[in-house]
């Protein structure tokens, strides 16, 4: 009876790790699609709602040149991000 009690309690951190992944695809999805650079969802990380992208600094400066539109497309798929930098 106690491993049911368990596996019930391991499958929200399931669904929260999912979540995480899946705004981490939509952000990948959206740069690919805004500055035509494949970002690796390793280096894609979610904080209080801000999304902090590691890579060079050319990517940094496109992201930064396009923020505005990035930022919209990504509070149209989720509304728990606020920013990207």
């Amino acid at each position: 009876m106690e491993y049911i009690q368990i596996g019930q309690f391991l499958q929200k951190f399931e669904v929260v790790l999912s979540d995480d992944k899946a705004k981490k695809i939509l952000v990948q999805k959206i740069l690919k699609n805004n500055i035509n650079f494949d970002i690796d969802l390793n280096n894609i990380k979610i904080k209080d709602g801000v999304v902090s992208i590691l890579g060079s600094g050319t990517l940094k400066n496109e992201i930064f040149l396009k923020k505005e539109k990035i930022e919209k497309m990504i509070n149209e798929g989720t509304s728990n991000l606020r920013s990207i930098r």
